[in-house]
């Protein structure tokens, strides 16, 4: 079995029955991980080729399986690494042993590339938030100055009002 896009743990094979611990029977781990997971994501093969195809097509990042060929030399690859070499990294035996050199370096420096990119998008998200905030703020502040300035205007409109009568009859003693 493979499952895609999941993390799988100790609880997902075993069962505690009065506080003991025992694993899953194996007949019944594909419906508990079908059940946990989701059945899209629990995949079954029935036999080795079909699985160590999906498997190492999974180990190098795709959705899909590799070719027998190359399956069977990666097996192959694993083998001979287990039989002569400890394994300290499982990273470094990926990159070095079933991946080719070539396209390890590839995807290094193309992940690479993606976390660069990544990190200046959120740069420049961040900057683009603040700026939201400042017009923001511009807007609010520029709107409460009109608000006053035509409150200011409506008020010194209406006192000139008021006052025109009386200045035409302070006018009109003056002529006389």
């Amino acid at each position: 079995m493979i499952v895609s896009g999941h993390e799988l743990t100790q609880s997902d094979f075993l069962t505690e029955d009065d506080g003991k611990k025992q694993v899953v029977a194996t007949d019944k781990i594909f419906k508990r991980l079908q059940k946990r997971c989701g059945q899209r994501a629990v995949e079954k093969y029935d036999t080795k080729k079909q699985y160590l195809r999906r498997l190492y097509g999974a180990l190098r990042g795709r959705e899909d399986a590799v070719s027998e060929r190359e399956a069977l030399n990666a097996a192959r690859a694993f083998s001979r690494f287990m039989a002569y070499k400890p394994v300290k990294s499982i990273n470094g035996f990926v990159a070095n042993e079933i991946l080719e050199k070539k396209r390890s370096w590839r995807s290094i420096r193309t992940v690479s590339d993606l976390m660069k990119t990544i990190h200046s998008m959120e740069a420049d998200s961040n900057a683009l938030i603040e700026n939201i905030n400042v017009l923001l703020n511009s807007k609010q502040h520029s709107q409460t100055y009109i608000d006053q300035w035509i409150d200011y205007q409506v008020a010194h409109y209406v006192a000139a009002k008021k006052s025109l009568p009386r200045r035409s009859k302070v006018l009109q003693r003056r002529q006389k």
